[in-house]
């Protein structure tokens, strides 16, 4: 019995000891930046867009808006060889349809 008692908090202490390190220190911060990659340097095969905001019956919304002009910047930096626009929404057009318009006019 004793020995599960010195276990237990022997685990707990290490538990403790792993929620200083990580609140206290930057590991967070350094390991998300290992993982992300470089941020103004993006590449690969397709670009996913998210939808974001809509005015409503198919008028692009502040988020949707600066979605689209830095896909479409990204897209003619040469970084993409496709562009996919992803989102619905509470309207009877889904959001991402004027986002695909848009992106076309922006050259994509």
């Amino acid at each position: 019995m004793r020995k599960l008692g010195r276990l237990t908090v022997a685990a707990l202490a290490s538990l403790g000891l792993l929620v200083v390190v990580v609140t206290l220190t930057p590991l967070v911060d350094w390991w998300a930046t290992v993982l992300a990659g470089p941020w103004e340097d993006p590449s690969g095969e397709i670009l996913i867009v998210l939808a974001g905001s809509s005015l409503g019956e198919g008028v692009l919304g502040e988020s949707s808006y600066w979605r689209c002009v830095y896909a479409a910047r990204a897209f003619q930096d040469g970084g993409f060889r496709r562009v996919l626009v992803s989102g619905g929404g509470t309207d009877s057009v889904p959001i991402a349809d004027p986002m695909r318009r848009f992106l076309l006019t922006l050259g994509v």
